[in-house]
């Protein structure tokens, strides 16, 4: 396991800590009555590691959605909700500990953006029969050909590197260029992800007829100056970054110092706040992919709501990155599910394995964010549709293309076997 610097400062874990107690709060009961018994909703996620700042700023969108649900919504099914945040730092040790507390706690679900990185939290959601909400996962996991308890809240990774060529094919066709463009795709080397994505990156090349490259760098590289080489001396047009703000901070950093100027297209990491942060101007005209509205979008219902929310609760806070509306879009589908388990099962027959059936009953399910989530018993992809985004020079991300809705994979694409297959 990758163990990456502690990052997240003091003040944002003051936040989290104040978020925590007001989320845990139930909602008052009247006096002479009784909660009807609190829900637990686990929160296993890095927020020490190269994943903290995506981490960070989702986990306090899904307290101020549980926050919401208790006090705006009287919980579920008047059951309230208690969030418990664990973080494993990206250490395997700690993901064990801290999975055993959340078994423990009887909690019927659990959100792990990092599980997609976790094997042991892969092969724990399946032993012990409960549910892991996670940001990625391998084929086997997102289309299982038997019962499975992983579900994914991302789309499946090529309809994203498919999209990507179109932006590209998009810009380059309105430059007037004729010759055949050149891309570098730079893959996670992490675990058969570099494998996936880097067949990722060839199919969609080769659908759209681009001469590329693919390189390779780690989570939290110390150093990517071979990396943006190899870009330089293939003279890349465009660049894809998959990996997180701790790879695509020093990419920025490295391609200015080489004085190399390639049009740059990333990953949600490329949209975290961090990257603003750490290199200011070298964002400016980069472009990331989310999977909610920014901020700014108030025309999207969900959006709406967290500013007002924001307005009452936090005075302070004038705006937050998209990710924010990530973590609060996946609480409120977890909300969603939790009310057909109940109203299916009941509360006491509450458990992951109904959680699981009623999960897999959620289909087209938009909870205010302008795309859908679908789980089925063979497809635990969840989100089915992107939208491209690109940092201003206020530091601000504005959308500069519409939702994409991927296509289905074909049945033999839905196998790890078959990725990793040359």
């Amino acid at each position: 396991m990758i163990k990456g610097k502690i990052t997240t400062t003091i003040s944002l874990l003051l936040v989290v800590a104040l978020l925590l107690v007001a989320a845990c709060a139930a909602p008052k009961q009247p006096q002479g009555e009784t909660s009807k018994g609190e829900i637990i909703i686990g929160i296993l996620d890095d927020f020490a590691g190269p994943l903290a700042s995506i981490c960070d700023i989702m986990t306090i969108g899904r307290l101020d959605a549980i926050r919401y649900l208790n006090e705006e919504k009287g919980g579920i099914d008047e059951h309230p909700l208690q969030g418990l945040v664990i973080d494993h730092k990206m250490d395997a040790t700690l993901i064990i500990s801290g999975w055993d507390r959340i078994k423990a706690a009887n909690a019927p679900i659990d959100i792990s953006t990092s599980a997609a990185a976790a094997a042991v939290i892969q092969s724990a959601c399946e032993k012990d029969h409960l549910p892991v909400l996670s940001g990625g996962g391998l084929p086997d996991l997102v289309f299982p050909k038997q019962p499975s308890y992983f579900f994914s809240t991302v789309p499946w990774f090529y309809g994203i590197f498919d999209s990507v060529a179109d932006m590209i094919d998009k810009d380059w066709t309105s430059k007037g260029e004729t010759r055949p463009v050149k891309v570098g795709f730079d893959c996670i080397s992490f675990g058969n992800y570099a494998k996936i994505y880097s067949k990722c990156g060839k199919l969609a090349a080769e659908k759209h007829g681009f001469e590329y490259i693919v390189t390779y760098t780690s989570m939290a590289p110390a150093d990517v100056t071979t990396q943006v080489l190899q870009a330089k001396n293939f003279d890349c047009d465009y660049v894809y970054l998959m990996t997180p703000e701790t790879g695509v901070i020093p990419w920025l950093k490295e391609l200015d110092r080489q004085n190399f100027h390639p049009t740059i297209f990333g990953s949600t990491g490329l949209a975290a706040n961090e990257v603003w942060q750490a290199t200011g101007n070298l964002a400016v005209g980069t472009t990331a992919y989310q999977y909610s509205p920014q901020w700014q979008e108030t025309n999207y219902p969900l959006v709406e709501l967290a500013h007002e929310l924001t307005a009452k609760w936090h005075p302070d806070v004038t705006w937050r990155v998209g990710h924010y509306m990530r973590g609060f879009a996946e609480v409120m589908v977890i909300a969603e599910a939790l009310k057909r388990a109940i109203d299916d099962s009941g509360f006491d027959q509450l458990n992951g394995e109904t959680m699981k059936i009623a999960m897999e009953t959620i289909n087209d399910y938009d909870p205010g964010i302008g795309t859908t989530y679908t789980w089925t018993p063979n497809d635990h992809q969840g989100v089915n549709g992107i939208r491209w985004y690109q940092w201003t020079s206020e530091g601000k991300l504005e959308p500069v293309s519409d939702w994409y809705e991927f296509d289905p994979l074909p049945d033999e694409m839905k196998t790890t076997a078959w990725w990793l297959s040359e």
